[in-house]
């Protein structure tokens, strides 16, 4: 009798672990015991040894870090305090075959340095870090934004980064490459005419020749201040000749809102894409796409596609109505290459309003103020090579949250072989069904609930997932209150 239960509790678990949800399959992690709803996980991957995660007290993963690992059948393998030198703020974590490689931070002697460690598939550090590179932190007052990114075929890591240059109207352009094997190529620094708040960099990708492409705008000094007007440009490092280069990717009839860049490697192409404004519009006019041949160094190709009654009548009314003047709300999440020379331009309608709210102090009411951070529709335009839209489609959603819910707030993009998934809470501030929502090269679309909350309260965390394969994705989520990591396989 003891073994028949044995066995029918086995055959319970086994099935909750592997839920079939018609063509994919969710499985689950055994549950870990949290203090509270406050907890940020970052997905790094997985390899030949196992699936590796980083747990943090807070949302920016830079101090007292966790690192655990997990097998392949989701059980923990291992889970220790992740070590890091006194006074270093960890920059970005790569997981490899081998295992990981940490960048940090840290200041001295008025210079600000770049290092690096390994930790092996064992969770066991090297015991001494190396540097890589340091520049003069005398102008630099905040904690710099640093961007570390590998190329498609990881055989290279390159460093980017914006900062105060030696006046207040002049900031520095910071490049730094090493191999693979962080084997030290090359630093530079340019200086940009304009302060380090006033550049924005929105994408920056490197290509497998070692060229380095970045997205920029700066305030446009000739309209005026009310309109928020930016200057667009395509910032070109070639590895050859270590020269930077400036291409303005404006036009005469319209102004750029949000731009993304992928790189086509195999027709030597950057893809530009995002939306504009018409010259004196107040909203968005339309959707736009670039060709930036890499080998003959210029734009080859433009397309300004105004949005047609059939994405307005998908979008609905009102949806273009900004929280402010020149409120664009539509960002650009991402820009995937196609494989015929087009791309698919993906974005989210986002923007932020303010609640008030009263309290009492002593008795006496005050009055204050909260931000309430709005995630709604997810668009998505797929382009032809000309930058024609094939296939527009606008997948509903609302999502609202203040302070940590915004954690669990915007969606997760599963590029597989056959389609592309977007996942997302339907709620973001409760536990609450997840949805699916997909799209195939055809344009046939599909959202459904992936996990109900009927079964069990589950909150995903989707900026901190990561795709691993072509059809598998990980997921830190919430399930019942308590940690759990979630794979979802197509």
């Amino acid at each position: 009798i003891c073994s028949v239960r044995f066995l029918t509790a086995y055959i319970a678990i086994v099935f909750m672990l592997q839920v079939p949800v018609c063509a994919q399959t969710v499985e689950w992690s055994n549950q870990q015991k949290i203090k509270s709803k406050t907890n940020f996980t970052q997905v790094l991957g997985s390899n030949s040894s196992g699936i590796f995660l980083l747990r943090s007290r807070t949302n920016d993963f830079s101090r007292e870090l966790i690192i655990e690992k997990y097998k392949f059948n989701l059980t923990q393998e291992d889970m220790k305090d992740f070590w890091q030198p006194a006074g270093t703020h960890i920059e970005k974590v790569f997981l490899s075959e081998t295992g990981l490689t940490v960048f940090a931070s840290q200041r001295v002697n008025g210079k600000l340095e770049m290092i690096y460690w390994s930790v092996d598939n064992n969770l066991v550090p090297t015991p001494q870090p190396a540097m890589l590179f340091q520049i003069d932190a005398s102008y630099i007052r905040q904690q710099p934004v640093f961007y570390i990114f590998q190329n498609q075929i990881k055989t290279q890591y390159t460093i980017a980064s914006i900062t105060p240059g030696g006046d207040k109207n002049s900031s520095i352009y910071t490049l730094a490459s090493f191999s693979n094997q962080n084997t030290f190529k090359y630093l530079k620094q340019f200086s940009i005419d304009y302060a380090a708040d006033d550049v924005e960099l929105a994408e920056i990708v490197c290509d497998n020749a070692f060229n380095i492409f970045a997205l920029v705008s700066v305030p446009d000094a000739a309209a005026k201040k009310s309109h928020n007007a930016r200057n667009h440009f395509l910032y070109a490092f070639y590895d050859e000749e270590k020269q930077l280069s400036e291409y303005s990717i404006d036009t005469a009839a319209y102004r750029m809102n949000e731009t993304g860049m992928a790189i086509n490697e195999a027709s030597r192409t950057l893809i530009i894409s995002g939306f504009y404004t018409d010259k004196g519009a107040q909203r968005l006019s339309g959707s736009f796409m670039q060709t930036y041949d890499i080998d003959i160094r210029k734009i080859t190709a433009q397309k300004f596609e105004p949005f047609d009654m059939g994405f307005l009548s998908k979008t609905g009314p009102g949806f273009f109505s900004g929280s402010g003047d020149d409120q664009a709300d539509l960002y650009v999440r991402k820009v995937i290459a196609r494989s015929d020379g087009g791309c698919v331009l993906i974005a989210e309608k986002y923007y932020e309003t303010r609640q008030a709210f009263t309290y009492y102090v002593q008795g006496m009411p005050q009055v204050s103020y909260r931000v309430v951070y709005n995630y709604e529709d997810i668009v998505v335009l797929s382009k032809k090579t000309d930058g024609t839209t094939e296939t527009r489609e606008v997948f509903k959603k609302k999502q609202t949250a203040m302070n940590e819910a915004v954690y669990y707030s915007s969606f997760f993009i599963l590029n597989t072989n056959d389609r592309l998934a977007f996942i997302y809470n339907q709620d973001a501030t409760t536990e609450s069904d997840v949805m699916m929502s997909t799209l195939s090269p055809k344009g046939e679309t599909d959202t459904r609930i992936l996990i109900k909350s009927l079964s069990f309260y589950v909150a995903l965390m989707p900026l901190e997932s990561k795709q691993i394969n072509a059809n598998t994705a990980l997921f830190s989520t919430i399930k019942d209150r308590r940690f759990s990591l979630m794979r979802l396989t197509f």
